[in-house]
């Protein structure tokens, strides 16, 4: 199969995030970060995003569809991951009957107020702040609310060997 094509026997998942260009901060690599992982276990992987930049060339550089535009996206996905409010609502309206989960990173910003719509099936909350958020301000059932903390890839930061028992200078 292609660098970015989509076996419809499996799982798609469109990333939606309010920018994904030349800053290097944790919105973009997040994005990156798990969209590249969902691809080497298998899924079909795109991000959306309004502002585009190297990021985005480099995710598409690793066969990750990026688009600005979601009349261009090559494929409809299965689920819909929004981190940011108004992007995850354009891709809820676009694709019908498409399920999507929100990922609110923030207990403040208003890019990333939780939308209330029928199709979002699951939150995450990155904190108990964003937990709250979620619960009070969007209403959501605290059921409906997985609180998933900050993740590392083991395998590119490796543990340092052991400190000697005296500086050596």
């Amino acid at each position: 199969m292609a660098p970015g094509s989509v076996d419809s026997r499996f799982l798609s998942v469109l990333m939606c995030t309010g920018w994904f260009g030349d800053r290097r901060g944790g919105t973009e690599l997040y994005a990156l970060e798990v969209t590249t992982e969902l691809q080497s276990r298998g899924y079909g992987c795109a991000i959306y995003s309004p502002v585009l930049g190297s990021l985005a060339e480099e995710a598409r550089s690793v066969g990750i569809e990026v688009v600005d535009d979601l009349d261009v996206l090559s494929w409809a996905p299965s689920v819909i991951y929004g981190q940011h409010h108004p992007e995850m609502m354009e891709a809820l309206l676009k694709f019908e009957n498409v399920p999507g989960i929100f990922f609110c990173q923030n207990a403040r910003t208003w890019h990333e107020t939780p939308p209330a719509h029928p199709r979002i099936r699951a939150y995450i909350a990155y904190d108990t702040p964003t937990f709250d958020r979620l619960v009070r301000e969007a209403r959501v059932a605290p059921e409906r609310v997985s609180v998933v903390h900050q993740f590392v890839d083991t395998q590119r930061f490796r543990p340092r060997t052991a400190l000697p028992d005296r500086p050596s200078r």
